[in-house]
């Protein structure tokens, strides 16, 4: 049974202000939030037989002030409480840890919203998985210049012909940028639109369209699944004879 409800009510505001005051989790009797909601019950129930009874009388407006007062702390308590879980839970999706004085039925809560967050990680953000390789840039591949086309030879009587102009070397290629293994595989692709920085253990990548990576298979495909990226298909170059 629940305590006397001046008691009670006593202890939900103490309840509030042990939460307020503390950063984490308040010590919380495992059997607060049964007896909180028996404790509100009955007071509502007390509250409608009163009204049914003497709907003027002084006890009435007492036990709708008490009643009123003692359901907003219960509300304050548990949003501060539920607060606090999911911050704890983004907190130990990236760096660990765990949460003291959570009750059974809010350690549901804590272990639900990890599983939804780690899985929010796995499918949306495949970039801020710690495992990730950091990404090197490597420097421009060189792209060879044409030789210059030699002048027609002009006849002796005629003034020398002046010598044709150097086609313009070829533009620079885009900066690949390879997170694969020296010597391992990789998978060239497109940037096909900016996007918020690559958040890696030992550099942050930003991607701009039009950039080209080197990335390992797996981290490959899940940026051309996203629609981030497509594939780049590389061929060597041919040697002319």
């Amino acid at each position: 049974m629940p305590d006397s409800p001046p008691d009670y009510y006593n202890r939900l505001l103490e309840q509030r202000r042990a939460e307020y005051a503390s950063k984490g989790l308040a010590k919380m009797p495992p059997e607060f939030l049964l007896g909180a909601t028996q404790y509100l019950a009955s007071l509502r129930e007390l509250l409608e037989r009163e009204m049914r009874e003497n709907p003027t009388s002084k006890k009435v407006e007492l036990t709708r002030s008490t009643y009123q007062r003692a359901l907003g702390s219960a509300r304050d308590v548990l949003e501060s409480r539920v607060t606090k879980i999911a911050h704890q839970a983004a907190q130990h999706v990236n760096l660990g840890g765990e949460p003291a004085n959570l009750l059974p039925e809010e350690r549901a809560l804590y272990d639900a919203l990890i599983r939804e967050l780690l899985a929010f990680r796995r499918t949306s953000a495949p970039f801020l998985e710690t495992g990730a390789p950091p990404l090197v840039a490597s420097p421009a591949p060189k792209v060879p210049v044409p030789p210059p086309v030699p002048a027609p030879l002009a006849p002796a009587s005629e003034a020398p012909a002046r010598p044709s102009a150097v086609p313009p070397a070829a533009a620079v290629a885009p900066t690949v940028t390879s997170s694969s293994p020296p010597g391992g595989p990789g998978v060239v692709i497109r940037i096909l639109q900016d996007r918020p920085a690559l958040a890696l253990p030992n550099e942050t990548l930003e991607l701009r369209k039009e950039d080209l990576l080197v990335l390992p298979p797996e981290k490959a495909q899940l940026l051309v699944q996203a629609r981030v990226a497509e594939r780049v298909e590389v061929r060597p170059p041919t040697r002319s004879t």
